[in-house]
């Protein structure tokens, strides 16, 4: 997936946005770089590390989100999250999707983009990898299928025009320079949450290698990959706000396409 993707509409172009779980924070620059007339915020709960140069109209900022954003009401047109499932405990998610709708401006977009982490394709060592994520989730009260309701979610908090698609990302070399990134940022992933992997008694440190080591190669032959959701919706009234007025009703939620078996790279390149 292309680092500054965004399937929102953007037109007009934002004046201010926020990159919520910014990362490195090359999805932020990019952007900074595609609409120089806006101001993106990059913020994270880790040490923020974004690039040696800093575009002006980008700021990276430390932030707890889960304890609030500290932006004032109805001032942000758009808010990007990305990759947040395994970081956001159940209770957590709804209390965040109201912060995005408190500092939305009417009219202003959030776009969400996150997978339930579970690989298709798969054969031993993949299974193995599944299962490591999914108990090292349960250890720390999180719930990767939770990411799955968030039209429903977004729906109840009165967002309007919503839309998802699904992008299939190949994992190892079979899916060219995308699926060799991709590869490396779920090995990246996995070594963060490794100490609830071994906490959570799925796996020791001596099978560690070995079960990465057999992955990297069942990848290519079983062509494995997996599905990332992403999902837009414009800020309207809240359903309170609908009934106290007539009753302003959401548009519901309509699916993009979806890409379920890749087969080459090609497929990917959006």
């Amino acid at each position: 997936m292309a680092s500054s993707y965004h399937p929102t509409p953007l037109h007009p172009p934002p004046r201010l946005a926020v990159d919520v779980g910014c990362g490195t924070g090359i999805w932020t620059m990019e952007m900074a770089a595609e609409i120089p007339s806006c101001h993106w915020y990059g913020i994270d709960m880790c040490d923020v590390q974004p690039p040696t140069y800093i575009a002006p109209n980008a700021t990276f900022e430390l932030q707890d989100f889960r304890q609030g954003l500290g932006y004032q009401d109805e001032t942000i047109d758009y808010v990007h999250q990305q990759g947040l499932t395994l970081s956001l405990p159940v209770k957590d998610w709804i209390q965040l999707l109201h912060e995005y709708r408190r500092i939305l401006r009417k009219g202003g977009w959030v776009e969400i983009v996150e997978t339930d982490w579970r690989l298709l394709r798969t054969g031993p060592y993949g299974d193995r990898i599944n299962e490591w994520v999914r108990a090292a989730a349960r250890y720390r009260h999180i719930d990767v299928r939770r990411c799955r309701a968030i039209p429903e979610m977004l729906d109840d908090l009165g967002f309007t025009d919503s839309q998802r698609t699904t992008i299939s990302l190949p994992m190892g070399t079979w899916g060219q320079r995308i699926g060799e990134m991709a590869m490396d940022n779920l090995i990246e992933t996995l070594e963060a949450l490794q100490p609830w992997i071994l906490a959570a008694g799925c796996c020791n440190e001596s099978s560690w290698n070995e079960v990465l080591d057999g992955w990297k190669d069942e990848c290519s032959s079983h062509q494995t990959f997996l599905n990332a959701k992403v999902y837009w919706a414009k800020k309207g009234r809240s359903k309170s706000e609908g009934s106290k007025s007539g009753g302003s009703k959401s548009s519901g939620s309509k699916s993009g396409s979806s890409i379920s078996s890749p087969t080459s790279s090609a497929d990917l390149s959006v």
